[in-house]
């Protein structure tokens, strides 16, 4: 299923620090999922959880079921979204078969750079590019994936102790393609590095 157009009902706010704010976070998400073809067997086998854990992560926050979707599994649901957001183009065909430029992250390619990036990102594994592109990397990519060359290295502690922000948000830095990412400051990236490479010596 393709992405809908609709506009999502669910606000994507500067910070998520309050029950609300989280939940609309976790909405948010799950609803930009659903648009790209997600079913509930998807997400609680994505993520490992019964079916009625899923459910009460949805549930209102006044609701005595109601549980509060962990950071670190928001933070995979929005992995998948990104990687989603911008994957739209690989299994389509040029009506027009013009020439696409390509890469390969691990054993998988893509025509999106941005998602290249993120799977970069994400694995570890470099990005290679086709030997017919037209076009090159883009530099700010490079302080994108120093960012999260840290982030494998470290703990979340460790993060949240880098940028200053809370457990709900630091997961969304580096996404810059998606209206709800945040960007990787340098600093970020030399702050980060610093505290892992201080407790590595310290080992």
């Amino acid at each position: 299923m393709g992405a809908n157009t609709k506009t999502n009902p669910y606000p994507v706010h500067i910070l998520h620090t309050t029950p609300e704010e989280i939940r609309d976070a976790f909405l948010h998400i799950k609803w930009a999922l659903e648009r790209h073809g997600w079913a509930t067997s998807d997400f609680t086998g994505f993520l490992g959880i019964p079916r009625q854990t899923w459910y009460q992560y949805g549930h209102k926050l006044d609701s005595k079921g109601y549980r509060r979707i962990p950071a670190a599994q928001l933070d995979l649901l929005r992995q998948q979204h990104a990687l989603a957001s911008f994957g739209s183009r690989d299994g389509s065909v040029d009506p027009f078969h013009r020439r696409r430029d390509q890469w390969t992250v691990g054993s998988e390619k893509t025509f999106s750079f941005l998602k290249a990036i993120y799977m970069s990102g994400i694995s570890g594994h470099p990005i290679v590019p086709g030997e017919d592109n037209e076009r090159k990397p883009e530099a700010s990519a490079d302080v994108i994936l120093r960012w999260f060359d840290a982030v494998r290295k470290a703990d979340r502690q460790q993060i949240m102790a880098a940028t200053n922000l809370g457990d709900y948000d630091i997961g969304r830095i580096g996404f810059v393609g998606n209206h709800w990412g945040m960007e990787a400051y340098t600093s970020y990236c030399e702050r980060l590095e610093k505290i892992v490479g201080e407790i590595k010596t310290a080992a």
